[in-house]
């Protein structure tokens, strides 16, 4: 019985130091890992070399305070970003690949403008911005300046000009590229407003879904009709009929009715 306890004893101990010895050889190997170089790619709205400079990776002579979760806490600190993936290629240079937040609209009122994604989160739109082509959203009735990391789903204004985006990005993505902004104009009736198109849409108010559905239908049938030419709105305030606002000039009327 005292012969097997030695021999147990002794198995556990040579188990133990090869254990140990294992530990001693990964801790010095990992110590010989040195990061060389961070190659930053996934950068569509902030340039990669602007994220680096944010997370501060621009100076090699720090690399060797770095290891990879320090360089995706930094990375992921940065508004745009929604995460960061990061890993060693080989043993001495860092990829990280950024995702991006999807942003939806820019909100804008008296006193600056801010992002905000498509789950309704206020970010702060960063100097030094790459590609920051939303539709705006302004005008907007009984909002507080906007607070950067807050979300805006309880406000129906907000809510409002959101349902209206996704119908069209839903049922013509050439409208919802082109859509550039939502006139909220402090309650009263709103106004849409597309790149492709010298003209404002009326919306008036309740209903937007639908009326969205409806202009998305009739823009098919005046899509490359020479009489956009002379139009200074559509109105769809009015329920089964649209107006379209004529320039006077060009047809000795006011507006007709179809």
């Amino acid at each position: 019985m005292k012969i097997n306890l030695k021999i147990t004893g002794l198995l556990f101990l040579l188990l133990l130091s090869v254990f140990i010895l294992y530990l001693s050889f990964e801790v010095k190997d990992r110590q010989t890992l040195k990061i060389k170089g961070i190659e930053i790619t996934g950068g569509k709205y902030f340039s990669n070399d602007g994220y680096a400079s944010f997370a501060m990776l621009k100076d090699t002579s720090y690399f060797s305070y770095l290891n990879p979760a320090i360089i995706k806490d930094r990375i992921e600190r940065h508004p745009y970003v929604d995460k960061a993936e990061v890993r060693f290629d080989g043993t001495d240079k860092i990829l990280v690949r950024i995702q991006e937040k999807k942003f939806a609209a820019m909100l804008v009122d008296s006193t600056k403008q801010v992002l905000v994604t498509d789950n309704m989160q206020v970010i702060p739109c960063l100097p030094n911005s790459a590609e920051l082509n939303f539709p705006v959203i302004s005008n907007i009735k009984d909002v507080e300046t906007f607070k950067n990391f807050s979300f805006v789903n309880g406000n129906s204004e907000i809510k409002t000009a959101f349902k209206i985006l996704e119908v069209f990005k839903l049922t013509n993505s050439e409208l919802a590229d082109n859509l550039s902004q939502i006139d909220l104009r402090n309650g009263k009736d709103i106004l849409v407003y597309f790149s492709n198109l010298n003209f404002p849409v009326v919306f008036g108010r309740n209903d937007e879904i639908k009326k969205a559905v409806y202009f998305n239908s009739l823009w098919k049938f005046m899509k490359g009709n020479e009489i956009n030419n002379y139009l200074d709105y559509v109105d769809l305030r009015f329920d089964k009929h649209v107006f379209l606002g004529v320039t006077e000039n060009n047809t000795g009327n006011e507006g007709k009715q179809i």
